[in-house]
Order: structure tokens, then sequence, then C-alpha cells
């Protein structure tokens, strides 16, 4: 009796690493968004049965953000990244995982290929330079900083950060720094007196607003989420 019951916990404990390691590694996706598609890659780990995990969006960074929560029950997999409204659930089969990718209460299917290789994908966005003239330009220049109202309790910082390249162009960027320290380029960008207009189409991110002095006020727009939102120069 005892021979057998120890059988069982050898098999019961031997299955459950069996299962951790499955899950162990790196899982590629495409978000279909319509006109946008990003492509993202979950990364889980397996510490004494501590399942881990890591985002990326290696459109916009090449840093991976961690998960809040990463909980699998069977073939059930769910994972949250809470100060970003993500929540992920989806079924376990082989080497996909397929399921429902959600953010601030909108839901895409989202599936999950596992690679073979453990190389992550690098960011292939190459900044765009802009034409810009040269009045605005001088405006522009530096970094800015605001603040966007998500929801009742949650807000995310902002950066827009202008810079001017040797042929006298200007590049242009948004962080994110609760998210990651990468800059993302913007892929759009018109200044036109005091009204300028930005875009981040892998994001499907638009702002359009108004230069005043060291002030840029503008309406933020990415899915259903619109809000107001100040940006502020450094000095």
């Amino acid at each position: 009796m005892k021979n057998k019951l120890l059988t069982i916990v050898l098999t019961f404990f031997l299955s459950s690493i069996c299962n951790a390691n499955e899950l162990s590694g790196l899982w590629k996706g495409v978000l279909n968004l319509g006109q946008q598609q990003l492509n993202l890659i979950a990364e889980f780990s397996d510490d004494n049965g501590n399942i881990t995990g890591k985002f990326y969006s290696v459109d916009q960074s090449k840093q991976g953000i961690p998960m809040t929560i990463v909980t699998r029950k069977g073939d059930k997999l769910n994972f949250e990244i809470s100060h970003l409204k993500i929540k992920y659930t989806g079924n376990l089969s082989g080497n996909k995982i397929k399921g429902d990718f959600q953010q601030n209460g909108i839901e895409w299917p989202l599936s999950f290929t596992k690679e073979k290789v453990a190389k992550k994908i690098e960011a292939t966005t190459t900044p765009d330079e802009f034409e810009i003239a040269n009045d605005a330009l001088s405006t522009l220049l530096g970094e800015w900083n605001g603040t966007l109202k998500v929801d009742e309790k949650n807000s995310l910082k902002l950066n827009l950060i202008f810079e001017k390249t040797q042929n006298g162009k200007c590049k242009a960027f948004l962080i994110s720094p609760q998210q990651s320290s990468s800059k993302i380029p913007l892929s759009a960008f018109e200044v036109n007196k005091s009204k300028i207009k930005i875009s981040i189409s892998s994001l499907g991110l638009t702002l359009d607003g108004d230069i005043r002095c060291n002030k840029i006020s503008a309406k933020f727009k990415q899915g259903a989420l619109k809000q107001k939102i100040i940006f502020t120069k450094d000095n």
C-alpha cells in the first residue's frame, strides 16, 4: 500500500513538473486590431512550481513587461498585467495556446504558438525623420511630460521626445515609463502653426492638439479610450 501511494505521489509530482515545463519558454502571437497588427511574445518560466511571465509587444519595445498574475489549472492559462488593464485567458494544447486578450474592457481573440528556438524577436521599427519648419522645431525640441487618466483609479505617465538630426530634420518618440524605458517612434507627425497631430500606427494611437508656449493640450485616442492630456516641456 505504501509503495502504491508513493507511486501515485511521484506520478502526480512528475506530471506537475512536466506541465510547467511545457509552458516554459517563448510563445509568439499576432494581435489583429483591424487596420493594425501587433507582434506579441509571452515568456513563461518555472521556479520550483512558481510560474512567472513577461509580456513583449515587440513592435513597440524590446523590453518585457512583468505579468502581475500567472495561473494555470490543467490546460487553462490566465495572466494579467494590472497597471495596463491587460487580461488573457486561454487553453493550452500542445504547442498552441488559444484564447482571448482583453485590455481596458475591449476583447480580441489571440493565439500563441511556442517558439522552437528560444530567441526573442527584435523590434524592426525604424524611426522616421520628419521635415519640420525651423521655428516649430525649435519650440518642440526636448522632452514633454504628461499624465493620461485611464480611469477613475489609474493614470499613466507619457513622455514625448523631439530630437534634431544632423541633417536638420526631426525624430520624435513616445515613452511610457511605467511600462518600458524604450522609445516608441512616431509613425506620423505634422505641425501646422500651433496645431500638432501625432500617430503611432502599431498602437492604434493618435494625439491631436495645440501648442502654446511650453504646453501641448491634446486629445488622446487609442481604441475605446479617449481622454484629454496636457504635456509640459522640461526646461
